[in-house]
């Protein structure tokens, strides 16, 4: 697959996907439960330990799952994420990757999907974000994250072998940053007018560099790394960002979480110590943003905003990254958008560049900050051209982050 071929694959695999109901027989389940003596093996596992010890996650299954039903040819995955919740995912689009993983994405509720389409008409997101399945398969090991009955699931390897399909609890996620948190900012960048009319996809690379701490919680470095490049993607298709993350490369590194204003300045300088031979890896596989993850459960993340060449970085935990999009909240960061206008430190260099809240339907799009009375985020940029539920996405003059992201991609992209 070429750069440019991934958003009208997904366009494409989508109409597909609602125009159609699932003619074939009901497949086995992905997942069935782990031999008692895998789970055994399973007890002291680095990843489980991890899954064990994480504020958010308030249940979690051993599971052996059947890898080689993650594929571009699949058209239904049955997941029983919990004993009695069984759920039935029709593709949306799968895809290999240049690595050989496979990203599999799916709708839990197509025929509901069809109908809101049929609604709301030519405007309404033809993604379901709160009931979908996005699964990375790297050989035998899965990496994935699933939305179902306003609830979030994720899937993870274990070291020893095997699989935890955790589910978390938004409400007792980190904070997105943290305290005391003011954006910092680069100086302000003009949008480029050509880039608002063109319509071509715009590949920006981003390089993945991933604490050795966090690395041994992860489980598949490349699995966790291409479902968040994958998630971010899919939020661009669903908001009509013009843009398409390319995964220059993931790495690993021994390095301790310092703080994380400490954190992103140190990834971000060149001479001061620490990480510095980044850059040189940076300039080699052409990475135009630069992703850190580390474990540090005090908050999510951080970046800088409207960001240069120079500044292009950012810093998220682990458990943030995908799932909860933190790795694209962070690059959005970058590219220049902000968070809701409700939130401290609002965007003056682009007013209508913030997140949006829609605390009726108990939704926020990526850069939002969580409502009062408790919002999930969803995998939609702000976009006053969409709607959800009949329910726009936006405002011209405060919310529309996608438009931001366009005006931006063609000077993030020519960052390397």
């Amino acid at each position: 697959m070429t750069k440019r071929q991934l958003p009208a694959v997904l366009a494409l695999a989508l109409a597909a996907c609602l125009g159609t109901a699932a003619s074939a027989a009901e497949p086995a389940p992905l997942f069935s439960p782990l031999l008692e003596s895998a789970a055994a093996k399973a007890g002291p596992d680095r990843v489980l330990s991890a899954i064990q010890g994480d504020h958010a996650v308030v249940a979690s299954r051993l599971v052996a799952a059947d890898a080689a039903q993650v594929a571009e040819s699949t058209e239904v995955l049955v997941l029983e994420l919990e004993p009695g919740l069984r759920v039935r995912s029709e593709r949306q689009v799968a895809y290999r990757n240049p690595d050989g993983t496979i990203v599999w994405s799916g709708l839990l509720d197509a025929d509901e999907t069809r109908a809101r389409l049929r609604l709301f008409g030519d405007a309404e997101v033809a993604d379901a974000p709160e009931a979908s399945v996005l699964i990375v398969r790297n050989g035998e090991r899965l990496t994935g994250t699933v939305r179902a009955g306003g609830r979030l699931y994720r899937i993870s390897p274990l070291a020893g072998g095997g699989h935890v399909v955790a589910r978390i609890d938004e409400a007792l996620m980190p904070p997105d940053h943290p305290a005391g948190y003011r954006a910092r900012p680069s100086s302000a960048i003009e949008l480029d007018p050509g880039m608002l009319a063109d319509k071509a996809n715009t590949v920006v690379r981003v390089g993945v560099l991933v604490a050795n701490s966090a690395a041994s919680a992860i489980g598949d470095v490349t699995g966790f790394a291409n479902l968040a490049v994958a998630e971010s993607n899919q939020g661009f298709a669903n908001s009509g960002v013009e843009v398409t993350l390319q995964l220059a490369g993931v790495y690993t590194v021994a390095y301790n979480s310092a703080g994380y204003s400490n954190d992103l300045f140190r990834f971000a300088s060149t001479s001061d110590g620490h990480l510095d031979g980044w850059h040189a890896t940076r300039n080699s596989i052409a990475a135009d943003v630069n992703v850190l993850v580390i474990n540090n459960s005090s908050s999510c993340g951080i970046g800088y905003l409207n960001s240069s060449a120079t500044s292009a970085f950012s810093v998220v935990h682990y458990s943030c990254a995908t799932g909860y999009y933190s790795f694209g909240h962070e690059i959005g960061h970058n590219f220049g958008a902000h968070h809701n206008p409700e939130a401290p430190a609002n965007n003056t260099t682009y007013p209508y560049g913030h997140g949006y809240l829609h605390p009726g339907s108990a939704w926020r799009t990526v850069m939002a900050y969580n409502c009062p009375s408790g919002c999930n985020r969803i995998n939609y940029w702000s976009n006053p051209g969409r709607t959800y539920g009949g329910a726009v996405m936006g405002t011209a003059a405060r919310h529309d982050n996608a438009r931001l992201l366009n005006g931006r991609r063609g000077t993030v992209a020519g960052f390397r």
